[in-house]
């Protein structure tokens, strides 16, 4: 399972720009941090953020000699940043450097960007995906949050099982009371790929890289048309 998550970019500079300043930005050993480009179009560039850091790990000796070994690591980031409406970007399997990826494409397109992270309105997003051919053969996780127990009092539930579609919209005394849908886990069918996802509000979406292949597109398009 591969984890994706969405970003908006507001620029002020154009795409061009922008691709240039992260293709004039490439990491080598002798950087602590830059980036690879896979591949560069008119409106999309991908490719890697590598950040190198070194670290020290110590070796006890019971007799008191204890030796210390350094050695270098790497963390990386896939990204893929896009434009059609809105200028969007998207990470996959990030390593713990999120925040220093953001700083740094901040910094090479000389803080000309602003960037924020979406959220997804999931029953909304949801009705989309089922509209596009997706089937949810089996709910195994909600989270809602927010949820209207009475004037004074908002709660949260999660919720796990062997569930239908139909279970939270119709059966669920739940699904009557004003909410939240935070997270949704399902086993889905889409065109004829079977498999398991996981939506969060937030911006990140768990799936398949073969099932992504499919269903990126339309998160995609909802992001495009929030411009």
């Amino acid at each position: 399972m591969e984890r994706f998550y969405w970003y908006v970019i507001e620029s002020m500079c154009d795409f061009k720009s922008l691709s240039d300043s992260i293709k004039n930005a490439g990491f080598d050993d002798s950087k602590e941090q830059g980036f690879t480009v896979n591949s560069i179009s008119k409106n999309c560039i991908s490719g890697k953020y590598v950040k190198s850091k070194i670290v020290t790990q110590k070796f006890v000796n019971p007799f008191g000699d204890d030796s210390f070994e350094q050695r270098k690591i790497y963390e990386i980031i896939n990204f893929e940043i896009s434009k059609e409406n809105a200028i969007l970007l998207q990470m996959r399997n990030p390593d713990r450097c999120v925040s220093s990826f953001l700083t740094e494409l901040n910094k090479v397109t000389n803080y000309s960007l602003f960037i924020d992270r979406p959220k997804f309105i999931l029953p909304d997003l949801l009705i989309d995906l089922r509209n596009k051919g997706l089937v949810i053969i089996q709910v195994k996780e909600m989270e809602l949050s927010e949820i209207a127990l009475s004037r004074e009092a908002v709660g949260t539930l999660t919720v796990k099982g062997k569930l239908s579609i139909d279970d939270y919209e119709k059966k669920l005394l739940i699904a009557d009371l004003k909410h939240k849908l935070k997270k949704f886990k399902a086993i889905v069918d889409f065109n004829g790929i079977r498999e398991t996802i996981e939506v969060h509000s937030s911006n990140k979406i768990i799936m398949s890289g073969k099932l992504a292949k499919l269903i990126n597109p339309i998160f995609k398009h909802n992001l495009q048309i929030l411009d």
